[in-house]
């Protein structure tokens, strides 16, 4: 806030801003962390100012692409064309004013499907922003002990151990 009134009071223009979006932090940012800010607001801060947003960790990093199988089949049932991963791409492009959105991706499989969602984009009408609202409510209430998305980043692991099969085993404990 203290930023977006430094650019009110002309100190500074924003060309764009940075933000965390995704369809969980739009509204349930602050039921993680009391710290976080909701995308929804932080959206709405710039859009009345006419600032173009820079999107990061639309996958909520990884975990969105990676969602419980009851939520993969409501998905799929719905679009059963389209991945798990573009519904969260497509809920971070469908806002107006956003200049881009990145995303990590550790195969070329990944950069083709961002490709495949974005080209052209088709934005979510008003049932799938109720039904993904629906998700991140499930979503928030059945957080995971360890929010881990097995994308190996932390493999090999120096002592032997398989840390994504690990942590896989205590969640579903």
């Amino acid at each position: 806030d203290w930023l977006l009134a430094q650019h009110d009071a002309g100190k500074y223009t924003w060309d764009m801003v940075q933000i965390q979006l995704n369809y969980v932090d739009w509204r349930h940012a602050q039921e993680e962390h009391s710290r976080n800010i909701n995308a929804e607001y932080l959206y709405g801060e710039l859009a009345k100012r006419n600032i173009p947003a820079v999107i990061m960790e639309p996958l909520l990093g990884g975990r969105l692409a990676n969602v419980h199988a009851h939520i993969a089949e409501i998905l799929k049932q719905r679009r059963p064309d389209m991945s798990i991963a573009s519904w969260a791409f497509r809920f971070a492009g469908s806002q107006e004013n956003i200049l881009s959105v990145i995303s990590g991706m550790t195969y070329i499989e990944h950069l083709k499907e961002n490709v495949k969602t974005y080209s052209p984009l088709k934005p979510l009408n008003s049932d799938e922003f109720e039904l993904l609202e629906k998700i991140a409510v499930a979503f928030v209430n059945n957080r995971l002990a360890v929010p881990c998305t097995a994308c190996q980043y932390c493999m090999p692991c120096p002592y032997g151990l398989d840390i994504p099969g690990i942590f896989s085993h205590l969640n579903k404990c």
